[in-house]
């Protein structure tokens, strides 16, 4: 498909008034990201600070604008959707400004294990969150919702079927939690089922 074609169809899955789109970006997926979003002016946020980002800020994660016929779409979609195909993130909408969508997401870039040690969580690789939404439960569901998502759109690996999230309030559990219902789209062809596909 045309980087057209993806967009058209994208806007059926993400309609304007569940608000604006926005991506979560490995940067380490391509080694040109960092330089396309500063040549471009794309409004991105990264999701490391200090010494961290100084350091791994060209291989770290990102919150950015993504307007469906905005630069950072075009690179996303051009070749057959590569930003897809190379599992460069996922997209969603929040009605929510940039810097609060980074001071949220970056709550979550370091977790504690049950032995209290802790690692990094690599939530913005669809490899990673598409195996691990679905088995949250409520209340986490809505820990990293929060009231700040609608929408969340991602490619699962193996299948190349697009998952949609969407956020809604739970009908059974806490009162005001929020729950993510998942509904699951046709979207890449003749998805190659290589060593990249399986972390």
């Amino acid at each position: 498909m045309s980087v057209f074609d993806y967009s058209a169809r994208l806007a059926t899955l993400m309609p304007k008034e569940a608000g604006s789109i926005y991506a979560l970006v490995d940067a380490s997926r391509h080694p040109r990201f960092s330089d396309e979003l500063r040549k471009h002016g794309i409004r991105a946020q990264c999701l490391f600070s200090g010494v961290l980002e100084a350091r791994l800020g060209r291989y770290a994660p990102y919150c950015a604008e993504f307007p469906l016929d905005g630069a950072l779409a075009a690179f996303w979609f051009n070749h057959r959707g590569q930003g897809w195909r190379n599992h460069w993130g996922w997209l969603f909408q929040s009605d929510m400004e940039l810097d609060a969508l980074r001071r949220h997401f970056k709550k979550f870039t370091l977790v504690t294990l049950p032995d209290g040690s802790e690692v990094f969580w690599r939530f913005y690789d669809p490899r990673v969150f598409c195996r691990v939404i679905p088995q949250l439960n409520l209340g986490q569901h809505g820990e990293f919702v929060g009231d700040l998502i609608t929408r969340i759109c991602c490619t699962e690996p193996r299948t190349g079927e697009m998952l949609e999230f969407i956020s809604s309030r739970a009908l059974l559990g806490a009162l005001g939690s929020r729950t993510l219902r998942l509904r699951r789209h046709p979207w890449l062809e003749n998805l190659a089922m290589t060593h990249e596909n399986h972390p």
